[in-house]
């Protein structure tokens, strides 16, 4: 519970928002530290490696939140993440960004004022509704896929969208609609929203969702948290 608020709201026991079915369990949600270290070292219990090598939390060695000092542990040790900062580097190189970017601010969505003001912002699809009847004219900041988005809308009830010259969506789908499109053009292929589908209509080619329309009951189901939408 001390390592951030959003752990210590959760509780003891709580349904992970992100992984469909996974119900999480916590035991020892309110022990300290010391607590946890006194149990492990009184049951002989084995002791993951990377604690005796420096690090205090041990989770994605390519998490973002890591404290620099992190990485320096891990590089030290594990040689491919060499791999990861020389794709930074090269990133950095192509979109004309400082080469010091590569090796602390990508951490930031958002960098804090001590880092100049400099941050990325990327062309994230917007969609705005126009009209006040039944049917919503559709409308997009950039080009899409009419394709992928016309596949990934199939998962609506039948008759609460169309498109003919433009896109149309039925007022009490709008929000439903707008998740569909942004998932469509912007998916990253995590797979999470696979595992909500209990008739396994989705599956993931080229790395991006796709709905197998024969098999969709447009039950919804597919809607929870998403990367795309999230961050």
């Amino acid at each position: 519970r001390y390592e951030s608020m959003d752990r210590m709201r959760k509780g003891s026991v709580w349904k992970n928002e992100w992984v469909p079915n996974q119900i999480s369990a916590s035991p020892i949600q309110n022990w300290s530290s010391l607590k946890v270290w006194l149990y492990i070292l009184w049951k002989e219990a084995p002791i993951n490696p990377w604690y005796e090598r420096g690090l205090t939390r041990i989770g994605c060695y390519l998490c973002p939140s890591s404290d620099l000092a992190d990485f320096f542990i891990v590089s030290r040790y594990y040689s491919p993440i060499e791999k990861w900062f020389n794709y930074l580097k090269d990133y950095a190189k192509r979109k004309g960004i400082p080469e010091k970017w590569a090796e602390s601010s990508w951490r930031w969505k958002n960098p804090p004022t001590w880092a100049g003001g400099i941050k990325i912002e990327r062309n994230k699809l917007r969609i705005h509704f126009k009209g006040e009847d039944k049917w919503r004219n559709v409308e997009f900041n950039k080009e899409i896929n009419v394709d992928r988005a016309k596949n990934l809308l199939f998962a609506l009830p039948p008759g609460t969208w169309k498109w003919e010259k433009n896109l149309q969506l039925d007022e009490n789908f709008l929000k439903e609609g707008r998740s569909l499109l942004i998932r469509s053009q912007e998916c990253v292929g995590c797979g999470i929203c696979l595992g909500r589908c209990p008739v396994n209509a989705l599956e993931l080619k080229n790395n991006m969702v796709e709905l197998e329309e024969d098999k969709c009951i447009h039950c919804l189901d597919c809607l929870g948290n998403c990367p795309a939408e999230e961050f």
